[in-house]
């Protein structure tokens, strides 16, 4: 998936909460997402953060998780669509 495709689904997000979600969905830890981001950790939650406040994830829900399950939703639906 890339930067394109997440920008579509999740339009509310700026380009740099795009990135931390696209290397969220690819499985990488924080630590990973600064190094290749060239963000600090606290930076990286920062930005997690707001993610989960703009997508509505409750703290104690898995990011990566809610990212791929509402990503194959917005697929569904989509496909739904489609076929009417």
């Amino acid at each position: 998936m890339d930067d394109c495709d997440l920008g579509h689904h999740f339009p509310c997000l700026t380009k740099s909460e795009t990135d931390v979600c696209r290397l969220i969905l690819a499985g990488k830890k924080r630590s990973e997402i600064g190094l290749l981001l060239d963000k600090t950790e606290n930076n990286v939650d920062v930005t997690r953060n707001h993610i989960r406040k703009k997508l509505n994830v409750p703290t104690d829900q898995d990011l990566q998780k809610f990212l791929i399950n509402l990503l194959i939703e917005k697929e569904y639906s989509k496909k739904e669509e489609i076929n009417k």
